[in-house]
């Protein structure tokens, strides 16, 4: 810790109280005892020593582990997902929405990444904790149902995003 701190800070009075600070020992229960690694818990320092550490682990991970495990932005695409997706889309501008209805449930059970791609394990996208991979084209929340009039202009989104128009 005394030596991540020696090498931005060159000031030997500050570095003697740092080391003085982490060898100072803790009380429990009127009992003094020895420090034997790190700061303290509810230091005076701890915040400031723990964020100095966090800084040092965060440029290790920028620096040398994101370009080492990241293989590029976009990952090769199931050629059938996007077929069916381009019927989908023929399908609503004909307005046959059984035939898109029953794409898209075709289309729910397929991969959005290419399964051959070793990079993308059947996803486009890698799972994070708030985009689940599950091969469906997106995740958005469904618009509200509701009978009541919405501050949404219809006129601004498309209709199948109309939250007044039955689908």
């Amino acid at each position: 810790m005394l030596s991540t701190l020696a090498e931005k800070i060159h000031d030997n009075r500050f570095l003697r109280l740092m080391r003085n600070m982490l060898k100072a020992g803790y009380l429990e229960d009127w009992v003094w005892n020895a420090t034997l690694s790190g700061v303290p818990q509810g230091g005076v320092v701890s915040p400031v020593m723990s964020n100095i550490y966090l800084h040092r682990l965060d440029m290790f991970v920028e620096t040398v582990l994101i370009p080492e495990y990241t293989r590029g932005r976009i990952r090769r695409q199931n050629t059938d997902y996007t077929r069916t997706q381009g019927a989908i889309q023929r399908a609503r501008k004909r307005g046959d929405r059984t035939t898109a209805r029953q794409l898209r449930k075709q289309l729910r059970g397929m991969p959005s990444g290419d399964p051959r791609d070793p990079g993308s394990a059947g996803c486009a996208t890698p799972a994070t904790p708030t985009t689940p991979c599950s091969g469906s084209p997106d995740r958005r929340p469904k618009p509200n149902r509701s009978n009541s009039a919405s501050p949404v202009s219809c006129a601004t989104t498309s209709s199948w995003n109309c939250p007044r128009t039955k689908h």
